[in-house]
């Protein structure tokens, strides 16, 4: 086990990430940041005697579920956001779209410094969009060309416009985790 664990600290971080998460790691973290803080914690098992009240397995889960690491996007630029919509000559169901959505999104997966994009279909059909998470504007922009924008043209009818917005902290409830550049 203590090779196992000493391999996953010296991994190399994936890109966007801090490391590998061991398992035990947070809530190891956490239990020593309580104890710190309020030294009435048992540490060999039993009830806390401080701020939860309750049987420490279940502090644990707890404080595991809300402690994840902060990723920082080291790439010397800051994150943006774009937004991009278009109106359409004709709406669309969200049928229609997601098949529309489907054929373009791998085209997405392989576009570089792209963290997270999410398609987007007005209730009433008649605009389409996009709202790009991004490591940094540079790369925003070297996807957003006019041949890409000759693209969205053909395939949806409608002249894209482009909004970016500075994004120095991200919020993922999906992974707990929380980005900032």
């Amino acid at each position: 086990m203590e090779e196992w664990i000493r391999v996953f600290r010296n991994t190399k971080p994936a890109p966007g990430t801090s490391g590998p998460l061991i398992p035990g790691a947070p809530e190891r973290e956490a239990e020593a940041i309580r104890s710190k803080r309020n030294p009435a914690v048992k540490t060999g098992g039993g009830r806390f005697a401080g701020d939860f009240g309750e049987d420490r397995d279940t502090v644990r889960n707890q404080l595991g579920n809300m402690i994840r690491p902060v990723v920082e996007i080291k790439n010397g630029g800051a994150m943006v956001t774009a937004f991009v919509q278009f109106k359409i000559p004709a709406p669309m169901s969200r049928e229609q779209a997601k098949e529309v959505f489907m054929s373009t999104a791998p085209k997405y997966q392989q576009a570089a410094g792209l963290i997270r994009k999410y398609y987007l279909l007005s209730e009433d059909g008649g605009t389409v969009g996009g709202v790009y998470l991004w490591k940094s504007k540079d790369d925003a922009e070297h996807l957003y060309t006019q041949e890409w924008k000759n693209f969205v043209k053909d395939k949806y009818g409608g002249e894209p416009t482009i909004v970016y917005f500075h994004s120095p902290v991200v919020v993922d409830n999906m992974t707990k985790e929380i980005i900032n550049d």
